[in-house]
Formats: structure tokens, sequence, C-alpha cells
């Protein structure tokens, strides 16, 4: 564990929170593994996790520059990117939901005036296509993709656009997200770090929770909530 500007989850010390959605709010790691699993195999490509892993902080963009590259396919980014998308939302449309006790907290945290944020490589088409079954934008104060700084989770310029649109500081921040590269970058940046166990059954948590400051292994865990909650 880091030392951390904040010692508690409950009552927050923190006045903004950055949430990741895939893996985090909603358990959608496996689905992105068999979009992942299909789209390499019918180029026949072998298929392991470590592609999914590969792929997953870096959003669809820099995604599919790498695909291309990296197998040398006859095709364009574009055209990867398109395939994504429609997959995603095909799949995000009706299917996925938040998990249990998420909103819930997320709504506790605003009543409570704390700024929250979506930071996501995904697509801001495939989040469209979930209105208004998930009320986002009742959620979320600030949404930033992948798209909208063209880097992934590896690199700090999601989460800097994310302090800067919710005019926040980053030792006054906590960010939610199950991603091991996504809590290096973001404690690089001095925020407060909360790992979050997927839906992955692959996770590895010793390497998740060793760039985290908490962990928790479910949005109904005690410690994020009030006592008599």
């Amino acid at each position: 564990m880091y030392p951390t500007c904040q010692n508690s989850l409950f009552p927050p010390r923190f006045s903004a929170a950055i949430f990741d959605f895939d893996g985090t709010l909603a358990a959608t790691t496996q689905l992105w593994q068999k979009i992942d699993r299909e789209f390499f195999e019918v180029r026949n490509i072998p298929y392991d996790h470590n592609l999914s892993k590969k792929l997953s902080p870096l959003g669809f963009a820099e995604g599919a520059r790498w695909a291309v590259e990296a197998y040398n396919l006859d095709e364009s980014p574009e055209h990867v990117i398109a395939e994504w998308t429609a997959k995603g939302k095909a799949a995000y449309q009706h299917d996925v939901v938040l998990r249990p006790g998420a909103e819930k907290y997320i709504r506790l945290l605003r009543s409570l005036g704390i700024k929250t944020a979506l930071a996501t490589v995904n697509d801001a088409d495939v989040f469209a296509s979930m209105e208004p079954r998930i009320p986002f934008f009742e959620l979320f104060d600030v949404m930033v993709f992948g798209s909208d700084v063209g880097k992934g989770k590896d690199k700090p310029d999601l989460y800097q656009d994310v302090l800067i649109r919710l005019n926040a500081t980053a030792c006054s921040t906590i960010i939610f997200e199950d991603l091991p590269v996504a809590l290096k970058t973001a404690k690089a940046l001095s925020l407060t770090t909360c790992a979050v166990q997927s839906d992955d059954p692959a996770q590895n948590k010793k390497l998740l929770t060793a760039y985290a400051d908490f962990f928790i292994e479910s949005w109904e865990d005690p410690e994020l909530l009030p006592k008599d909650a």
C-alpha cells in the first residue's frame, strides 16, 4: 500500500470521485473477453487472455492501431473500431447493468456534495446505447472517454482531463478501478486509489493491491457505507 491523503472510505475525506466502468461499476470484463476472442479467432489469430489484458487499458483507437500493426491486419484501425463499437452497442443496449450497490453508492456521494466523474476508455456511442436505462447524466458531473484525449489508461492524460473538468485536485480525489495499470497511473498523479474486484476470475489481486490505498470486493462493502445504512 502507498501513503495516501485519505485514511478511510467512510466518512469520505475526499471531495471528488472518479469511477471506471468496465469491470468496476459493471461486470463486463468477460463480455469483452468474448468480443476479443471472436475478433482474433475470425482472423485466424490464436486468442489468450493476455490479448484482452493488452487491449483493456488502451481504448478503441489505441487498441485498434496496436492490433492492426501487431498482426499486420489488412484493414484500417477505423474498421476495427467500427466492429468493436457495433458489438459493444449490441451487448450493452439491453444486457449490461450496474453491479449491486454501485448506483446507491454514487448517489450517496452526490448527496454529500462530492463531485463524481466517469473515466473510461470505452466508446461514447456504446454508453449512449444504455441511456436512459442507466442514468449516467444523473450519476456523473463529468464523463470522459478515451477518444476525448486519444490516450489509454497507461498514460495520465485521461485522469488529468477529468481533474481539470471537475476543478479538483489529485489529493482531494479518489479513483475506483479494477486494472493495475490504471491504478499505477493514477497513483503516480497522487490520486487516492481504491482497487475493485472485477468479474474476471484471472484478475491479479496481488498486483492490483500493489497500487491501491484501499480494496473493495463489491459496492456493498461495509467500508463504503455509514454504519446505519
